[in-house]
């Protein structure tokens, strides 16, 4: 016989779910069946029922009132036919960008949305995870020795991996092929790779490196980039970092020269004032510094070692 608008105040902590595995509700936090809409919130009409296995999702009490409701889900159609379910959402005005319970409303309006219409529908289990995705290279890193790059990574569970491709960039966006290197295809060890990548005829000072693992149904996935400094720095000592804006980490790349001697770090604000100082020896040619309690705004990020400095500006998000 139909519902009756009610449009009942329920605080939003005061919400309950009664489905919360389902996944319409799959969201952090709370929903506010009260915020805005004409239809926020309503309950059964006299003598009504739910039918079809309805579901209550978001709901609210009141002392000496019906129960609310914000949100449910029924069935239309019969076991034996696709799709048909209906899903309602009260508090269908939602103008707040910032606030939490609107937010969840959006969600649980794109989870209705993104349910299959064919959801266990003549279902054969995995049959659409048939493909194995390709292995994704782990423990990747880069060292430039003797003039050459010398990379290594590990691979486990790698059986239907063909190929791992070294592809290499000087300026972090374009990319080509360096070398290739042969999958081991053993699924029950974690194997080590390596290649070295002979870069004394490049007159490049920084080198990013990535890895591409081909699986043998022509699926890719990459590593992370890494990156390296060469030592054909000619007159000019430099840093890069990255990435920049900076969010939580400044990776900083030194120079190849510096490798194993104590380098200083100083942060410098736009004021002057130094605000951070580290030093460390370059065992690695990437130095991480945590930054995600500095303030938004710019720096200048030094690095000394010995006679040489060099200096690079980055900005904090």
């Amino acid at each position: 016989n139909g519902i009756t608008k009610v449009n009942t105040g329920i605080a939003a902590a005061s919400t309950i779910y009664p489905n919360p595995d389902l996944a319409y509700s799959q969201f952090h936090g709370v929903f506010d069946i009260a915020q805005g809409g004409s239809v926020r919130n309503w309950v059964l009409a006299a003598a009504s029922s739910f039918q079809n296995n309805a579901h209550h999702h978001a709901t609210g009490g009141t002392a000496g009132a019906p129960t609310p409701f914000g949100a449910s889900v029924s069935k239309l159609n019969g076991s034996t036919n696709a799709g048909g379910l209906m899903y309602y959402i009260g508090n269908h005005e939602f103008s707040s960008i910032t606030s939490l319970a609107s937010i969840n409303g959006i969600r649980m309006y794109m989870n209705a949305l993104l349910t299959p219409t064919t959801l266990n529908m003549n279902c054969t289990l995995g049959a659409m995870l048939l493909a194995v995705l390709p292995v994704k290279p782990s423990d990747f890193t880069v060292a430039y020795r003797n003039e050459k790059a010398e990379l290594t990574w590990n691979a486990i569970k790698d059986e239907s991996t063909k190929q791992f491709t070294i592809e290499r960039s000087f300026d972090g966006r374009n990319f080509n092929s360096a070398g290739t290197v042969i999958a081991v295809n053993n699924s029950n060890e974690v194997n080590t790779y390596k290649f070295n990548d002979p870069v004394n005829s490049l007159q490049n000072t920084v080198i990013h490196y990535r890895i591409r693992s081909e699986n043998r149904e022509g699926k890719i996935e990459y590593s992370e980039t890494r990156i390296i400094r060469t030592g054909h720095t000619g007159a000019n000592i430099s840093v890069s970092t990255y990435p920049n804006p900076v969010v939580s980490q400044i990776h900083v790349v030194v120079p190849g020269g510096w490798n194993g001697k104590l380098v200083k770090y100083d942060l410098v604000d736009q004021s002057g004032r130094v605000i951070y100082q580290m030093e460390t020896v370059a065992n690695s040619f990437v130095q991480i510094i945590h930054a995600d309690k500095l303030q938004k705004g710019f720096y200048i990020l030094k690095a000394s070692c010995n006679a040489e400095t060099a200096t690079q500006k980055i900005s904090k998000q």
